[in-house]
């Protein structure tokens, strides 16, 4: 089932119940609504080279065991120029599922752009930007949407105050998450 709006491919990542229109929704179980069922962690993904403009993967690559095999096959399944937005738990989040492989950091995703050295050859991205989040604010009343809003404000001014909160800040006061938009580059 894949839907295009606006000439725009878009894929939805591990949607679970976020099934979102206009967005080709994928999942490992066949849930309503769901037109891509598959395990991230069998490659290569059952789906063509250069499909899709947009990518969300929200909450769902702590679950893959190889992260540079998702990255390549999201590489693959990509246009050249494509948006990837990914969300996924700080490491300091009080998130505790055993199915979790990874938790994430400001700097985990450097290597993707060849910021640091690894032993993994994952293809090409170029980060256009990271977002340390505080808490999650749809589950959060007004006074606390309101706060969590300022502090996540406050802590990615840039990125001296993006590693302070990463580093330090989070030993005493738990970010919720981390957000990456990635370019594919190719």
């Amino acid at each position: 089932m894949q839907i295009e709006k606006d000439g725009i491919k878009k894929l939805n990542l591990g949607a679970g119940k976020d099934i979102r229109y206009g967005f080709d929704n994928h999942d490992i179980a066949k849930l309503p609504g769901m037109g891509l069922v598959f395990d991230l962690n069998k490659f290569p993904y059952p789906i063509k080279n250069n499909i899709y403009d947009y990518i969300l993967a929200n909450h769902c690559i702590m679950y893959i065991l190889h992260l540079d095999k998702f990255f390549n096959e999201i590489h693959r399944i990509a246009k050249p120029n494509a948006i990837i937005d990914i969300v996924c738990p700080h490491i300091s989040a009080n998130f505790c599922n055993v199915f979790s492989y990874h938790y994430f950091s400001i700097g985990t995703l450097n290597e993707l752009e060849g910021l640091s050295s690894g032993f993994h050859k994952v293809k090409n991205f170029k980060i256009l930007e990271r977002k340390i989040i505080f808490r999650e604010a749809r589950y959060l009343g007004f006074f606390m949407k309101t706060i969590s809003r300022m502090i996540t404000t406050f802590f990615n001014l840039n990125k001296k105050m993006q590693f302070i909160a990463d580093r330090l800040v989070s030993k005493y006061m738990p970010f919720y998450s981390v957000s990456y938009k990635l370019k594919v580059v190719k």
